[in-house]
């Protein structure tokens, strides 16, 4: 009987750990960093790939490759949400939250490793 009373504590003891031990890692900065990654692609391929490609290096309609981008993470930032009308890249501050707008941005700084 006691034997019973101690299995029956240790499997609620190691269900306690384990989903403990799942939460921590469900909330990780591993996952987080692949949601952000997914959350900028899909924006930039819905809304940059028709002149820069997925990939960042079509140059249609005059757009620069991205892959070989010197721009710093600020001016990257700023032509995303300025965009630039004398090239026709429209810009996308009203379109995009903040969040977004980083999450674009960090996409876009990501593609530079195509090319390396």
């Amino acid at each position: 009987m006691n034997q019973l009373r101690f299995l029956k504590g240790f499997k609620l003891n190691f269900l306690g750990v384990f989903f403990i031990t799942s939460l921590f890692f469900s909330c990780s900065g591993a996952e987080n960093q692949s949601n952000t990654e997914n959350i900028g692609k899909t924006l930039f391929e819905k809304n940059c790939s028709l002149c820069h490609g997925n990939d960042g290096k079509l140059m249609a309609a005059g757009a620069p490759d991205l892959t070989v981008s010197t721009l710093s993470l600020e001016a990257t930032l700023l032509a995303i949400e300025k965009g630039s009308p004398k090239k026709g890249m429209p810009a996308y501050g009203q379109r995009f939250t903040k969040e977004e707008l980083l999450k674009v941005r960090d996409y876009v700084i990501g593609l530079r490793k195509i090319n390396k």
